[in-house]
């Protein structure tokens, strides 16, 4: 684990930045793990990213001492254990809306009699170094749980969500959030952010770290969830980095050319 461990600075409502990993290549967690983020995010919820290059990244990730973080796939609990099995810093659940789904997410990071993850641990227990009482002892508790805010259902059910202990972040996902609420991709109208705010007013209350992901990387929109509140933000991908720099290049090579 860290020096300074992440769940210590979420709990510590902490400015924390981090980018996102969608493509499997392991050059990417290598560049991106050279630089100064807080935590890389490795997608397996959208991303076409199999075990082997999940492990790779985490691998690369935290063997140069920073944080992986990773997005699950949806309510799929055993999918859940197996991750953890890798040893990442932490995971994001996407897609919760009602408390019963943050106590069935949460609960599948604990080991019985608080949880019910399964005995396994893998990578997670230095290939079985500790053994499983061990490591249970010694990692269980700085493992990172964040919640993704997804949906108009989850914003109306926060007060309640918030009731769920050992969820270190809340976490908006503003494209499905504006999708639901019938305003596709239109994550700064009147709609969405009238829900942001509704949400946000509720975690101030009760001094929760609250994220946003996006692949904006500009300085107005990452300025604008800042002022909002937000402490945790995890801003651009692989994929889209390589293509906006693509594209200048190529715009700056035809404007040469007169093309």
């Amino acid at each position: 684990m860290k020096s300074v461990k992440l769940r210590d600075q979420l709990k510590n409502v902490e400015n924390l930045v981090g980018t996102m990993i969608n493509l499997s290549d392991i050059a990417i967690s290598d560049i991106y793990s050279n630089l100064d983020f807080d935590f890389v995010w490795i997608d397996t919820e959208h991303a076409p990213i199999e075990y082997k290059d999940l492990l790779t990244h985490i691998t690369v990730i935290e063997s140069k001492g920073k944080n992986a973080i990773v997005r699950l796939q949806v309510d799929n609990y055993n999918h859940t254990k197996r991750v953890l099995e890798m040893g990442p810093t932490g995971v994001v659940f996407p897609m919760i809306n009602t408390k019963e789904d943050a106590e069935k997410a949460l609960a599948s990071t604990f080991f019985p009699p608080k949880g019910t993850r399964g005995c396994g641990a893998q990578r997670a227990s230095a290939w079985c170094t500790l053994n499983m009482a061990e490591y249970r002892d010694a990692c269980e508790d700085d493992i990172v749980r964040i919640i993704q805010l997804e949906t108009k259902e989850s914003i109306d059910n926060l007060e309640e969500i918030v009731k769920v202990k050992d969820i270190d972040c809340y976490l908006f996902g503003p494209c499905d959030l504006s999708t639901d609420l019938n305003d596709m991709n239109n994550v700064f109208g009147d709609i969405t952010q009238e829900y942001v705010r509704k949400a946000i007013k509720i975690l101030k209350k009760h001094n929760k770290s609250i994220g946003v992901a996006t692949y904006a990387t500009s300085e107005s929109a990452l300025k604008f969830w800042y002022d909002l509140g937000i402490n945790f933000i995890a801003t651009g991908c692989d994929f889209e980095s390589i293509r906006k720099d693509a594209t200048l290049t190529l715009q700056t090579v035809n404007k040469i050319f007169n093309k």
